[in-house]
């Protein structure tokens, strides 16, 4: 396939999954209701950046707060943004990249705190690419306007490959996942428990947002529709939960809560023996840098 020829592909497969992705997004959110009308609904995602509220959840102990929280699992930020904008849920986890954009048609939104998401980049086990030079006129998995989005746009700017790298809209985390495992795209930004997956199964790691000095995760609300629904000490009950279900992940290793992962993420005992040792800090609301660094990349002032 010549070089036009890739571009034009890989341009029309950008497009299905992208549309296909907003298709589903439509579908995940109009489903999202809650089981009690008084619920505070959180739109969640498959990945470590939500395991405190899987625990809190898993444990009891917002119950045990008298909190009525539910936690919605979707497959995409995507769909967690099409269920908050609409109304279905009142909080998403996702990125401050996503968040700042969604700010503008969502003005009463607001941070609850900043999380411990990192991505990682991963190439597939037969394409040989070893750094990001590599990747030039490859496939790069990520969501357009998100944390995955910025980073590929930092790494292309420093590594300076020779030609285009080819951004690919793959929302779904599954799909991005497995697409990656059949050696049909290139390179995918992933993030635990995806990264361990991933390099179980032999494929290359050239970059790493660890210790790169941003802090991109976070959970925000809907503080309009929040204040219908939990009051000032429901706020401060929702904080002291979360800030326990850190200190026991902290505390315990993970043989500890084996069953929260098989439940939540469908890990396999392979995979769970593999996570690396995972730290999740208090509630901590993001750094205005790092939100500085978001709205620069969105362009907006």
């Amino acid at each position: 396939m010549n070089y036009i020829n890739r571009i034009l592909f890989f341009a029309a497969l950008s497009f299905i999954f992208a549309c296909g992705n907003d298709k589903k997004s439509d579908v995940q959110a109009s489903v999202a209701k809650p089981k009690s009308s008084n619920a505070v609904v959180i739109a969640t995602l498959p990945t470590f950046d939500c395991l405190p509220l899987y625990w809190a959840e898993s444990k009891g102990l917002l119950t045990q707060e008298g909190l009525d929280v539910e936690l919605k699992m979707y497959p995409s930020q995507m769909d967690g943004d099409t269920a908050i904008l609409r109304g279905h849920v009142q909080g998403v986890v996702s990125d401050l990249v996503r968040m700042e954009r969604i700010k503008q048609k969502l003005p009463h939104l607001t941070y609850f705190s900043s999380t411990s998401l990192s991505w990682q980049l991963y190439t597939n086990k037969t394409a040989r690419i070893k750094t990001i030079q590599q990747l030039s006129e490859k496939m790069v998995g990520m969501t357009r306007f998100s944390g995955t989005d910025y980073w590929t746009d930092r790494v292309v700017k420093e590594a300076k490959p020779k030609n285009e790298v080819f951004r690919v809209q793959l929302n779904d985390l599954n799909v991005r996942w497995k697409m990656l495992q059949n050696n049909e795209i290139d390179a995918v930004w992933l993030s635990e428990p995806y990264s361990t997956k991933a390099r179980l199964r032999q494929c290359q790691k050239v970059y790493d947002t660890e210790g790169k000095d941003m802090m991109m995760g976070v959970i925000a609300f809907n503080k309009k529709e929040l204040d219908k629904k939990l009051n000032n000490n429901g706020l401060e009950q929702l904080i002291k939960v979360y800030n326990e279900a850190c200190d026991s992940l902290n505390q315990y290793t993970v043989e500890h809560y084996i069953g929260v992962l098989e439940k939540y993420y469908g890990l396999t005992e392979r995979d769970i023996k593999a996570l690396p040792r995972m730290h999740f800090h208090h509630v901590l609301k993001p750094r205005q840098l790092d939100i500085e660094a978001a709205r620069r990349f969105l362009n907006l002032k």
